[in-house]
């Protein structure tokens, strides 16, 4: 590497990149002085400028603090050693000038290796090393920590962190970095070191609680024990200690939060949680959702019989510390207040009255009957035909991350069949909505408007939606009972032949008469049934309760 000795103007040296980020204004003052006195003893490296903007000039390749310190001293000259060197020598050399100097921190020193790494690759830690006497195992702790994310790049250059806890700081997940540092920089999450900070060992055992220990799921295997996630796999590979908790610990949650929720889902009968709870399966959430767990979970003390054969009698369970929050909940909240809390059932059928009155009592139970009738005919209207009629170009982007937010189950169907969570058809993964809305943003317009489709027919479509809503919304986007309702040999033999009779007469299938009820039920069914598919369709052909079930909500007594 060929060299030169100048003496250069200081008006022709031009300062580029500097590994001290900061530079300490007393110390630049005590150095000045001493050049004014002494002069510059160990002259600043320098290179060519070749582009013609700059011709005649030189860039600074080590020496910034003695040049700032001249300035200083207001001198016009400084002695310079001149080099030819391309990038990469340009950063070895700075790098190597760099990191034998006194008091440069940790994040200045990290820079530099990070800087010649870029250019030369790992293979420049070695030579790195036995040129500047430094450990190479030291060099790339230095390296490794510089991947961590901006915010803890800052909170290091500021002297809030150590290395130690930077290293730390690898096995966080990205999403709860924030909220790691914050407690970092707050002395009432823990008691704080000599330096006023908090301790590495303080902060390992911080870091330790929110990772997944491994020993308390029944899913290790040996993609877990041999993963680089694993902490015992990681202690191997870097030869220093990550964590001293008892046991190895997972330190990406998201991807073992799948592999247990997937696990459970297949053998949750099997585990000894499920078959000492006895509920239908494990439903995955995140500490942060506890608070919300009232608005789509109701706490089951004593199941009832048909509960413990019910697909929504499930247990939820913290998949980050594999606790248990609620034992035994129902995600159907429509169902659950019609067994346990009567009082607030939505839309009951009309109660029977006149017990006394024996017509009366006939009366409200053929009322009660058509009520029920008339709106399980149109829920059944409504399952067939909103899913297929809703218009996609209404819909948009931000209105499928406000229904997604509001629809748990809708965020597990989207994770698994949108982007790709929960294999085998699992459900029950509780992801981030952070996660889910990045996910939405990134999709194309047509998804969009498609998903949007999918979960809003979801959320009319559930109990709790209402009935008559869910009416609002069918004659809402152009439909008619007339037009979609079709009568069926199951809904003919929910009634008496009276009623069957009755119905016929009334849409204009028969007159008074023509039936003849000493026939068989299954005969009078057939004769309706075909005369109804003969008939021309139309608002006489759908009977009274289905058109208007509310009607027979409330039925006097008669006089």
């Amino acid at each position: 590497m060929e060299r030169q000795f100048l003496e250069v103007a200081v008006s022709d040296l031009v300062a580029t990149q500097n590994g001290r980020t900061k530079m300490d204004k007393a110390g630049l003052e005590s150095l000045a002085a001493s050049i004014k006195t002494h002069g510059i003893i160990e002259p600043i490296i320098v290179k060519r400028n070749g582009d013609a903007a700059r011709k005649g000039t030189f860039s600074v390749i080590a020496g910034h603090r003695r040049l700032a310190a001249a300035n200083l001293a207001g001198l016009t000259h400084v002695p310079c050693i001149v080099r030819e060197a391309d990038a990469a020598e340009t950063a070895e050399i700075r790098a190597i000038e760099n990191l034998m100097r006194e008091n440069l921190s940790e994040h200045d020193e990290a820079a530099e290796v990070a800087g010649l790494v870029a250019l030369r690759g790992m293979e420049a830690i070695p030579e790195l090393a036995e040129r500047t006497g430094l450990s190479p195992f030291y060099l790339r702790r230095l390296h490794r920590v510089t991947k961590l994310p901006e915010k803890a790049q800052k909170a290091w250059k500021a002297g809030k962190l150590t290395l130690g806890h930077m290293e730390q700081l690898l096995r966080v997940p990205e999403e709860l970095l924030g909220d790691v540092l914050k407690r970092i920089g707050n002395p009432a999450y823990f008691e704080q070191g000599p330096d006023g900070r908090m301790t590495v060992e303080k902060l390992r055992d911080l870091i330790d609680k929110m990772n997944v220990e491994l020993t308390l799921w029944p899913i290790r295997g040996s993609a877990c024990e041999t993963c680089a996630s694993n902490s015992q796999v990681q202690e191997g590979l870097f030869g220093f200690t990550l964590e001293k908790a008892k046991g190895a610990r997972c330190m990406n949650p998201e991807c073992f939060r799948t592999k247990a929720c997937t696990y459970y889902a297949e053998n949750w009968t099997k585990t000894k949680k499920g078959k000492a709870l006895g509920t239908s399966g494990p439903v995955f959430i995140v500490r942060k959702d506890v608070s919300e767990l009232s608005r789509h979970y109701a706490y089951i003390e004593k199941p009832k019989s048909e509960c413990r054969v019910c697909d929504h009698f499930v247990t939820l369970i913290l998949s980050d510390t594999a606790e248990i929050a609620v034992d035994r909940a129902c995600n159907d909240l429509a169902c659950y207040k019609r067994l346990y809390d009567k009082k607030k059932a939505p839309a009951e059928a009309p109660e029977t009255k006149g017990a006394d009155d024996p017509e009366a009592a006939a009366a409200a139970r053929t009322a009660q009957r058509k009520f029920k009738h008339g709106w399980e005919e149109r829920e059944a209207v409504y399952a067939k035909t909103i899913p297929g009629r809703v218009p996609n170009d209404e819909a948009a982007r931000v209105a499928l991350a406000a229904l997604l937010h509001h629809d748990r189950e809708g965020r597990s169907i989207f994770a698994r069949d949108a982007m790709g969570i929960g294999a085998n058809g699992t459900l029950g993964i509780s992801v981030p909505m952070r996660e889910i809305l990045a996910h939405v943003w990134k999709m194309r317009q047509p998804e969009v408007l498609a998903w949007v489709k999918t979960i809003s027919v979801r959320t009319v479509l559930r109990p709790e939606f209402g009935q008559d809503e869910r009416h609002a919304v069918y004659t809402g986007i152009g439909r008619k009972l007339e037009e979609d309702w079709a009568m069926t040999e199951e809904f003919l033999q929910k009634k008496t032949k009276e009623e069957i009779v009755a119905i016929a007469v009334d849409t204009g299938l028969f007159k008074a008469g023509e039936i003849d009820l000493d026939g068989k039920k299954a005969g009078i069914v057939a004769a309706v049934l075909d005369a109804y598919k003969k008939a021309e369709k139309g608002a006489g052909t759908v009977p009274a309760e289905v058109m208007n079930p509310n009607e027979y909500r409330e039925v006097k007594k008669n006089g």
